[in-house]
């Protein structure tokens, strides 16, 4: 006898392999390994595609569901947040500072930067809308769902159109 308990078997003696150490179980293994490799990947791509998305694709889609909400109860907000939309464009684009300053501090700045990398038709835009959207917040006039949609649909257009075109370094 080898051990103390009285059992007489030898550390190799046993009549069939385990089933960790046979090829089924690798090739079940290695097939796991790799589906899980392969999912995780996936999803790191997904995520970062989703992160390096432009932000102004992103404004314009933001601005595409302000669609849904146009109505003469929000007027107010909806021209607030319009003009929102139109300096986190400037500041996209353009690398302008605008979202912390006044309308009248925009109007002057615009004005005044009318140079060769700002868009004309842009610039005149948006002062139409910057000027409805003083009226229309502070006055508080009402305007009809038409010019609403009118000017949202203007503002989309013109910064799908601006947004494809190459800026020069300021």
């Amino acid at each position: 006898m080898n051990n103390k308990y009285g059992l007489d078997l030898e550390i190799g003696g046993l009549w069939y392999t385990p089933f960790w150490q046979s090829n089924l179980f690798y090739a079940i293994f290695g097939f796991i390994l790799v589906l899980l490799v392969g999912v995780i990947g996936y999803k790191l791509r997904k995520r970062s595609n989703v992160a390096a998305q432009d932000p102004i694709v992103m404004l314009i889609e933001s601005l595409r569901s302000k669609e849904l909400q146009i109505s003469k109860v929000n007027a107010q907000l909806f021209y607030f947040d319009l003009t929102l939309k139109f300096k986190e464009f400037f500041g996209y684009k353009y690398k302008f500072e605008l979202q912390y300053k006044t309308d009248s501090e925009i109007k002057k700045f615009l004005q005044k930067e009318k140079t060769s990398q700002v868009d004309e038709q842009l610039i005149k835009t948006f002062l139409e809308i910057l000027d409805r959207s003083y009226v229309i917040r502070f006055a508080k006039n009402n305007i009809s769902k038409e010019q609403m949609s009118v000017d949202l649909q203007k503002t989309i257009d013109l910064m799908q159109q601006v947004s494809h075109q190459p800026c020069e370094k300021l």
